[in-house]
């Protein structure tokens, strides 16, 4: 994935069983696997399942019909993910980082445009509401430090030109 060093990659789509890597991955689909197969290395497995980690929020008809609670569960889902990335980001030396935030397409695939007209306002507002927050969080996200990102992007530079690894 990086350039020379370890990488790091949470929830990416199509990735069972989790990729031998340098450095750590955490599958993002199929997402009713969770298993020693899902994460690598695989002494992360038992981090995330410690912490409350869900591949994904498990989605119901009735939970489809509270929009209000469907958002709670899927950014608190998600949130648990971005705090994931966040602290393998701080423990880490990584060349390449990568998160996937899903909360907003399942939102539009569950709310917009489902159910009967006169719930459509509701569901409206509840994405909406959840499209501000998620927002707020990839802004909080992008404010982080980046001299360390633009130190190994540098690093990586450097090594390309220099055809070293």
């Amino acid at each position: 994935m990086g350039v020379g060093g370890p990488d790091l990659s949470i929830a990416s789509a199509v990735t069972y069983p989790a990729q031998k890597l340098s450095g750590s991955m955490v599958s993002g689909i199929p997402p009713w696997y969770f298993d020693e197969r899902s994460v690598y290395p695989e002494g992360l497995l038992d981090r995330l399942k410690h912490e409350g980690y869900e591949v994904d929020t498990p989605m119901s008809r009735a939970l489809e019909k509270q929009p209000d609670e469907m958002v709670s569960r899927l950014l608190a889902t998600e949130g648990r993910r971005v705090d994931l990335f966040l602290d393998l980001l701080k423990e880490g030396d990584w060349s390449f980082g990568m998160i996937v935030l899903t909360a907003l397409d399942r939102l539009q695939h569950k709310t917009v445009g489902k159910g009967k007209r006169e719930d459509e306002a509701v569901r409206r507002a509840a994405f909406r509401a959840a499209l501000v927050l998620i927002a707020r969080r990839i802004e909080l996200m992008l404010a982080l430090p980046l001299e360390k990102l633009e130190r190994l992007a540098l690093e990586a530079r450097v090594r390309a030109i220099g055809g070293a690894r």
